[in-house]
């Protein structure tokens, strides 16, 4: 059974949302997302390929020598700059190839270690959630071959508080996060800020879907009281059996500490829009709640009808009841915590392909280096031999030796 798939439909939506940069950037269909990631990771191995192979293959072809066929045994039709298995061995990276997998348990590693982050440094829910979404948008773009997120989460959360309170003195965070065991300085903390903000494509504003849980709870105490003005024209519905204040105020409490808190560690926010989120951590809540909510607002029909589904789909990323992943690499609220030996485990890969990267590196800065050195010794040699020249040239002021002629004779 696949997993319910979010609707492509725009119910409720403004036109302010619809041309945001969230909206515009960051919001995908299941398949689009995984499709986006696994592009990203070929990108960042493509890179690593064009670097190493060359040298990788010249060292192979060294070894064989007086054998028949090539180097390597790359499969026909394999894309060019492809890391397959058997140019990682030539190239001594076997079992170092990062799969997009990989890269996901990583950053789903190091999205639960920014939350401690947060907690320790005591941030306000808008500080946190800003973070957070900041390092999943982040990743979508960048791979943690090309930058690894545990150099990248100081920065994002120092990001995160200019954004969203101001800023704060760059010297009472580098003193907090001390006493947290991580050492920074503010230049390693600002050195990555362009970078950061060019792979967020310079979108900064996030629109929080926990903010509106306040509006809902104010919503539904009106309509427990029978006020006017809550229950739209031509909708309505009936009222759940069991519902008082003090149910809404536990639904909506649990809803908001969802969203602050579990629902950042996964992909909802790229799937569902700020009020679909928000409703559908109300259902995760009180799904009877949830339905009546949405009662009061549409007249049953097919609009109703497909919002629920929405929301119900949100949902199931948010309390972990969907189906399983059928699009190969979805964060749900769920699974287990990334054990620290698996996010080890994924590090020693990258650190393996850094290595020979900047192995490969140092081979092609010597051999630029020789043919500089050649280029030079060239040139001096030219400037030599001009100079010898100009010399002879002086010296022989006399005109030609006669010498020559007058033994002749």
């Amino acid at each position: 059974m696949s997993p319910p798939t979010p609707p492509t439909h725009h119910t409720l939506e403004d036109a302010s949302y619809l041309a945001s940069t969230q909206h515009r950037f960051f919001t995908f269909t299941p398949a689009a997302l995984a499709e986006q990631r696994r592009s990203t990771n070929a990108l960042a191995l493509g890179r690593v390929a064009a670097l190493t192979m060359p040298i990788a293959t010249t060292t192979a072809t060294a070894t064989a020598t007086g054998e028949e066929g090539t180097a390597t045994d790359t499969p026909a039709g394999t894309p060019a700059g492809t890391l397959t298995g058997s140019s990682l061995a030539s190239s001594g990276l076997a079992g170092s190839d990062i799969t997009p997998a990989d890269e996901l348990l990583l950053l789903r590693y190091y999205a639960s270690q920014l939350l401690k982050i947060c907690t320790h440094f005591s941030v306000s829910s808008p500080v946190r959630a800003t973070a957070l979404t900041f390092l999943h948008r982040l990743y979508l773009r960048l791979s943690p071959i090309t930058a690894h997120p545990k150099t990248l989460l100081l920065p994002l959360l120092f990001l995160a508080l200019k954004c969203e309170s101001g800023g704060q003195s760059t010297s009472w965070f580098v003193r907090t996060a001390a006493e947290l065991g991580l050492k920074t300085t503010k230049a390693e903390l600002l050195a990555p800020e362009v970078m950061v903000a060019m792979n967020l494509r310079w979108s900064f504003a996030v629109r929080h879907p926990w903010r509106a849980v306040e509006g809902v709870k104010a919503e539904l105490t009106a309509a427990l009281d029978n006020e006017a003005g809550v229950v739209r024209e031509g909708a309505g519905g009936e009222r759940p059996a069991g519902v008082d204040r003090k149910r809404i105020l536990a639904a909506c409490g649990e809803a908001r500490q969802l969203l602050t808190m579990r629902a950042l560690e996964t992909d909802v926010a790229f799937l569902f829009t700020p009020p679909q989120q928000t409703l559908g951590a109300l259902h995760a809540a009180d799904a009877a709640l949830a339905q009546w909510y949405v009662a009061l607002k549409l007249p049953a029909g097919g609009t109703r009808d497909k919002l629920l589904a929405t929301i119900a789909a949100a949902a199931s990323y948010l309390d972990g009841s969907g189906a399983a992943d059928a699009y190969g690499g979805l964060i749900r609220v769920g699974g287990e915590e990334v054990a620290q030996a698996d996010a080890a485990r994924v590090d020693k890969k990258i650190h393996l392909l850094k290595k020979a990267m900047a192995a490969a590196s140092d081979v092609g800065g010597a051999k630029r280096e020789a043919e500089r050195e050649r280029e030079e010794e060239e040139r001096r040699r030219k400037k030599r031999k001009v100079e010898e020249g100009k010399l002879r040239r002086d010296l022989d002021v006399f005109g030609e030796d006669l010498r020559g002629d007058a033994s002749a004779a």
